[in-house]
C-alpha cells in the first residue's frame, strides 16, 4: 500500500509541477492563455446499494489542480480531499461505524457546451480510519452557472462497497 501511495503522490507531484500557474476556467473560452486553475469544492452525497443498508449519508471536501488539453473543451487533472459514511442505526439489529478514506483520483473532464460539462476520474482511496484502502472511481454531470463556480452530481464508488450518489459545489482560483 505504501508503494501505491508513493506512485499516486510522485505521478500527481509531476502533473503539479508540468502545468504550473497559469489560469484556465473550466468553462469553453478562447482565452488562448488559460492553461490550469486550483479548485476547492464540497460535496454531500447519499449511499447507495448495499452501501445504503450501513451508511445514512456522506460528505466530502477536496482540492485539485486541473489543466486545459488541446482545446478549451477538454480537461484533465488531480483532486486529494477526505469522503466520510457515516454510521447508522441498520435494520439488522446493530450500528456501524462510520467509514473514512482519502481518495487520491486523476480525473479528465470535457465540456458540453459553455454551461454543462461531464467529468470522471480514477484512482486509490486510502482508509483514514486504519483499514485496507481500495481503488475509487467516480463518474458526474457539472453544471457552471457563474464564472468560476461549479454544481455537480456525482456517483462514486471505493471498491465496490462503498457507493454513493451526491451534489457538489466547486469554486475555481
Amino acid at each position: 500500500m505504501k508503494n501505491r501511495l508513493l506512485i499516486s503522490i510522485l505521478f500527481f507531484g509531476m502533473i503539479f509541477s508540468s502545468y504550473a500557474q497559469s489560469l484556465f476556467d473550466f468553462a469553453p473560452s478562447n482565452d488562448e492563455d488559460s492553461s490550469s486553475i486550483w479548485v476547492i469544492d464540497a460535496s454531500f452525497g447519499l449511499p447507495t446499494g448495499d452501501s445504503a443498508d450501513f451508511y445514512s449519508f456522506s460528505y466530502s471536501i477536496g482540492f485539485g489542480y486541473y489543466f486545459g488539453i488541446s482545446d478549451s473543451s477538454f480537461y484533465a487533472g488531480a483532486e486529494a480531499g477526505y469522503l466520510r459514511f457515516t454510521g447508522k442505526d441498520t435494520d439488522f439489529g446493530f450500528e456501524t461505524d462510520g467509514a473514512g478514506f482519502i481518495p487520491i483520483q486523476a480525473k479528465v473532464g470535457y465540456n458540453i457546451s459553455e454551461s454543462f460539462g461531464l467529468e470522471g476520474g480514477g484512482g486509490y482511496a486510502v482508509s483514514a480510519d486504519g483499514g485496507d484502502g481500495d481503488a475509487i472511481y467516480s463518474v458526474g454531470f457539472n453544471w457552471y452557472p457563474v464564472e468560476k463556480l461549479t454544481f455537480s452530481t456525482t456517483f462514486s464508488s471505493v471498491g465496490g462497497d462503498f457507493d454513493e450518489f451526491a451534489i457538489g459545489i466547486r469554486r475555481t482560483f
